[in-house]
């Protein structure tokens, strides 16, 4: 299995995809938008990133995954391409579409590849690793995106983004392996599978949702407070990358436990627990004014998270065929989580009060732990 190539491929890819949406909120806020425009950013993409991780993840299983990885890497160099070209919102908005499509090519076909070539007593531990190392990119870009755009502008820095696509396109193996779509033998009743399949995606739902929030919304609290630490051409930009960093370095820190700690995957307790500190981490950075009490919340954001991600991919692939189908499906929900930030988006706006994204996130925590236990007592 080509393990180390997925997850190097993973890797390159989230880190350019997140200095891509690091740059985007703060091109789109230099062409005047506000909360509301910046939420629709976010969903015009995730609106065909639904419909076509589905159709995608479908293909994935029939087709040539390297090919549908490849096209997906040209999609997003041809939008790091566009984007600087945009001189006012509407145009941007009309690229956000290229964004999401080149994601629904790589990721459910990346994915696939993983289920269908990881042994049972393997699928934890690849599933880990491929965890530990996008995040790590997701981290990095959303600290370097800031930064690179203060230094460098904003197309020299998506240039350097459209370097990494072209970089995966180079390394990403050339051949399918033979698929093992049988390989898998769940060790768990398929009804209980099930629920648990159910709850994971409705924990990745939440998860993604309010880490989109949080990246796609938090950067007006910061300029609405003066949050920064004192440090940087921009000091409040270079909070804002600080803070995203530390919630995605907390996750990526989630996905290497869970990685070599087995006893959480079929336990309700852990995943609710860590929904719990979803909920709490977002009310403490919606009401912190302390750049330090800021930061003290972004363990918490990052063990909800994380949680929520590898529940629902590790749920999705401890399946005996179709790995790509339901990769497809779990980045479909993934999708759908991004249309959180433009709801938190019309409720800022609406209300008047930038908090209210925050509320959002944690009662949509609290409240799918309601819906997961229904889920587990339902027959």
């Amino acid at each position: 299995m080509r393990l180390w190539q997925y997850a190097l491929a993973a890797f390159v890819f989230d880190w350019l995809l997140y200095v891509v949406w690091t740059v985007v909120p703060l091109h789109a806020k230099d062409l005047g938008a506000d909360a509301f425009d910046l939420g629709m950013l976010q969903a015009v993409s995730s609106a065909v990133y639904i419909v076509m991780s589905v159709v995608m993840g479908r293909v994935a299983d029939r087709a040539s995954r390297p090919l549908l990885v490849r096209i997906g890497c040209a999609m997003m160099i041809a939008c790091c391409f566009l984007v600087p070209r945009t001189g006012s919102f509407p145009l941007l908005l009309a690229v956000m579409p290229v964004l999401g499509l080149a994601g629904t090519f790589f990721w459910p076909c990346l994915q696939g590849a993983i289920g269908a070539e990881s042994s049972p007593e393997r699928l934890l531990r690849d599933i880990g690793l491929f965890n530990i190392l996008w995040s790590a990119g997701k981290s990095i870009g959303f600290l370097m995106g800031g930064s690179l755009k203060e230094g460098w502008g904003l197309s020299p820095t998506l240039m350097a983004a459209a370097g990494g696509a072209a970089a995966v396109m180079l390394f990403y193996p050339w051949r399918d392996t033979p698929r093992r779509e049988a390989s898998l033998s769940s060790r768990v009743a398929v009804d209980v599978r099930r629920r648990y399949l159910f709850i994971g995606w409705i924990m990745n739902f939440v998860a993604f949702g309010a880490g989109a929030t949080i990246g796609n919304q938090y950067i007006l609290l910061c300029r609405d407070r003066r949050m920064s630490l004192g440090f940087g051409d921009d000091p409040v930009e270079t909070f804002f990358g600080l803070a995203l960093f530390g919630v995605f370095l907390s996750q990526t820190i989630v996905f290497a436990v869970v990685r070599r700690w087995s006893g959480w995957t079929y336990r309700r307790a852990p995943l609710y627990g860590s929904q719990v500190c979803l909920a709490a981490g977002a009310v403490i950075l919606g009401v912190a004014g302390n750049p330090w009490l800021a930061l003290a919340s972004t363990p918490l954001l990052g063990i909800g998270l994380g949680m929520g991600y590898v529940a629902s991919i590790y749920y999705s692939l401890d399946t005996p065929e179709g790995h790509g189908k339901y990769s497809g499906l779990h980045e479909a929900i993934v999708g759908l989580g991004s249309f959180l930030p433009l709801a938190a988006g019309v409720a800022a706006r609406g209300l008047g009060d930038l908090r209210w994204p925050y509320w959002l996130c944690a009662a949509l925590a609290l409240g799918a732990i309601v819906v997961e236990e229904r889920i587990w007592r339902s027959r």
